[in-house]
């Protein structure tokens, strides 16, 4: 009777396991989607955003021949690891010298981590030549590769 009472004791407990792994698998699966749904949306969202500057006649193209800027003038895009935010900010450097920093006097005002008040001089000559002077102690970097 002992013996018959503790196989059912343990034959609950392994269905009790069963029911978690199984809740366990849904989730992960309930997750997988959601990443993929997330993914989904977030280039729609970029698709859309995309549509919505061409429909208001915001083009690159557009933006340079508007404010009548030389379609060789160089210009800063941001890049970021999201998608939907790469290219949401250009700024066209004008010729001569170009501050950056997070001072509101530098000519480019960027803020965030690791922009310092006074971080690099862009000089821009003729739009043929650039030469970019990190400033003080900041982390300034081209194609991925450090300035000193």
């Amino acid at each position: 009777e002992k013996d018959q009472e503790m196989i059912k004791k343990k034959e609950e407990e392994i269905l009790k396991f069963k029911a978690e792994i199984q809740a366990l698998q849904e989730a992960s699966k309930a997750a997988e989607m959601s990443r993929e749904e997330m993914k989904k949306q977030r280039e729609e969202i970029e698709k859309s955003r995309r549509a919505a500057l061409i429909d208001n006649g915001l083009s690159f193209d557009e933006i340079r021949e508007e404010l009548k800027i030389d379609e060789n003038a160089p210009y800063i895009l941001n890049i970021s690891d999201d998608p939907t935010m790469t290219g949401c900010l250009i700024m066209h450097l004008r010729q001569g010298e170009n501050k950056i920093g997070a001072l509101q006097e530098s000519n480019i005002v960027i803020k965030g981590v690791g922009i310092q008040d006074s971080h690099c001089i862009l000089t821009c000559e003729n739009y043929d030549k650039m030469t970019i002077t990190p400033l003080g102690k900041s982390r300034t970097l081209v194609n991925g590769n450090y300035l000193s």
